[in-house]
């Protein structure tokens, strides 16, 4: 369907109304005339003939290369040549014809080719798409999604900076009150800006949630998760205008900045006698990420985000210290959830954040005596957490990362299935 799709598109390119299939058929867009007899979206069509255009431009090098440098197209090949300008990714293409990856998967690395290759050397773009493809055959569209983001970025630092920029412009905040008398909040924030709140929000949220499934809890809740949202932002105001209310959970909300030790040397080194006159090159090389954000930033953004309140920066690359207490406590301490943190970017099963998350034992406290190590915890929302105590799904710690094996009933793939940060490491 992907190469009838494109050439479709390709037929319909003509401004003449009477040279493309489009317009005949009456229809503005080769997607509208494709989604209409797909009785689907047009963004659905849209990504179809993207994935099209790659394998037809797989389809034409691979033809030329075959003719030599010297020989020239004819036939069927004078089709290929209206496939538009752009990256060729090879390795995409064959992954799709042999329904190794998905057209929703295959659409989004295009996408992020297409934004980048003009930036990026061909070296690094042919090594980030093989790592793409590998990876979309074992994640969901959403998990592929957040490694994307963290490609694009390592790929081409101008434009995250320049996003960085536009979206500082454009942040905003209106706080009124509505014809109905409610009050009305409506707004966008840069990461720098909006991240304490998210943070401080959710912290108050979990707690709410983690309350609400306790069965000791003899205070009934019903409310949604939006309303409690809401009563967290206003118990965050209440208490900066004077209220001591000692349940709100901000001491330990914690918000986790980090970046690779080389990145901060060459930044630091960039800094370093440049003073004022220093260029944007020099004042924003490297990105990092932060805890609970799929979008990287770049070391600038960073830097200002860590000079905030109850922000840690962390540095990755060095020398890392074991936090292992055995058997003298049973919960894991702050800084032992950092370091798993650390290792399991969140839910070592799912990718939730966090601040979703409980420090699970792997071989158990009490049936186990499992001890308060590093390698023996690791990080689970309730969901996983759940999952995990009742037998279905086991967890085992293998050179340092979480490893899920699956039960012998599930309907996948019975290989043990690699968990936390490893699942969207760039650089493997």
């Amino acid at each position: 369907m992907a190469p009838l799709a494109a050439e479709i598109a390709r037929r319909s390119a003509s401004p003449d109304p009477s040279e493309s299939i489009a317009r005949r058929e009456g229809f503005r867009s080769a997607g509208q005339l494709i989604a209409s007899n797909l009785r689907g979206a047009p963004a659905d069509a849209e990504r179809l003939i993207a994935v099209g255009e790659n394998m037809a431009a797989a389809q034409r090098e691979a033809r030329r290369q075959e003719a030599g440098d010297g020989g020239g197209l004819s036939g069927d090949e004078e089709l290929l040549e209206s496939v538009p300008a752009g990256p060729h990714l090879p390795y995409v293409a064959a992954a799709s014809a042999e329904a190794r990856i998905g057209v929703d998967a295959a659409a989004a690395i295009i996408a992020m080719a297409q934004r980048v290759w003009r930036d990026a050397s061909p070296e690094a773009l042919a090594k980030a798409e093989r790592m793409l493809v590998d990876k979309a055959q074992h994640l969901d569209i959403r998990k592929l999604g957040a490694l994307i983001k963290r490609v694009e970025a390592s790929l081409s630092v101008t434009r995250l900076e320049d996003k960085e920029r536009r979206q500082i412009r454009e942040r905003h905040l209106s706080i009124y009150e509505d014809r109905d008398g409610m009050i009305a909040i409506n707004g966008r924030l840069d990461a720098a800006t909006g991240l304490p709140i998210k943070a401080a929000v959710e912290a108050i949220v979990t707690r709410q949630m983690q309350l609400k499934r306790d069965r000791k809890n003899a205070v009934p809740d019903d409310r949604t998760v939006p309303q409690m949202t809401a009563d967290a932002l206003s118990a965050l105001a209440s208490h900066a205008l004077g209220c001591t209310d000692s349940s709100l959970p901000i001491p330990a909300t914690t918000v986790v900045v980090r970046m690779d030790v080389e990145a901060l040397k060459a930044e630091l080194g960039a800094l370093d006698g440049a003073g004022d006159d220093a260029t944007v090159e020099q004042r924003e090389c490297g990105i990092g990420t932060v805890d609970g954000l799929a979008q990287p930033m770049t070391a600038g953004q960073l830097r200002r985000l860590a000079a905030g309140a109850r922000v840690i920066p962390e540095v990755l690359g060095g020398p890392s210290q074991p936090l292992d207490l055995g058997r003298n406590r049973r919960l894991f301490t702050h800084g032992q959830r950092l370091a798993l943190v650390e290792r399991d970017g969140g839910c070592a099963s799912c990718g939730a954040p966090p601040s979703w998350c409980d420090a699970h034992h792997i071989r158990w406290w009490k049936e186990h005596r499992g001890r308060t190590d590093l390698n023996n915890g690791v990080l689970l929302c309730r969901a996983c957490h759940t999952r995990i105590h009742e037998g279905r799904w086991k967890v085992e710690i293998h050179d340092g990362m979480p490893v899920f094996l699956p039960p012998p009933e599930y309907s996948g793939s019975n290989a043990p299935q690699i968990g936390g940060r490893r699942r969207f490491d760039v650089l493997q």
